[in-house]
């Protein structure tokens, strides 16, 4: 029971600060929600460990591959974007004050998958720690 209460508060203050966070920028929490950023940072550690230890339900050697997986991912899915938001940046208009826009926009939706690739990490760290 103290677990499942651990968890449900541990998840509950990240949804807090997320939201509170979303309203202080101005901005919904659904500002914080990126498929592709998911299935880049779930979906390439989990293809990971089901190649390397064929169990579509990982066991304990499988998450701890995605754990250490998860980080260096999230920084491939955040490097893709930057490629991508540079093309795109060459592809507009000259003005200036439409760059600057463009710019802190898609530079916060690149970010969220670092922060996807740390939530994950939290998580199974401590799964991985409530296993052994």
């Amino acid at each position: 029971m103290i677990r499942i209460l651990g968890a449900f508060l541990a998840v509950l203050f990240t949804v807090c600060a997320m939201y509170l966070s979303a309203i202080g920028a101005g901005m919904t929490f659904r500002a914080f929600f990126d498929l592709i950023s998911f299935f880049i940072c779930f979906g390439i550690p989990y293809g990971c460990a089901l190649a390397a230890y064929g169990k579509a339900i990982p066991d304990l050697k499988g998450m701890e591959l995605m754990n250490k997986l998860f980080m260096p991912v999230a920084w491939l899915g955040t490097l893709i974007g930057w490629v991508m938001m540079l093309y795109s940046m060459s592809m507009g208009t000259s003005e200036i004050e439409n760059m600057y826009a463009r710019l802190s926009l898609y530079t916060a939706i690149t970010t969220i998958t670092l922060l996807y690739g740390l939530i994950l990490k939290v998580i199974f760290t401590t799964l991985i720690a409530s296993k052994k």
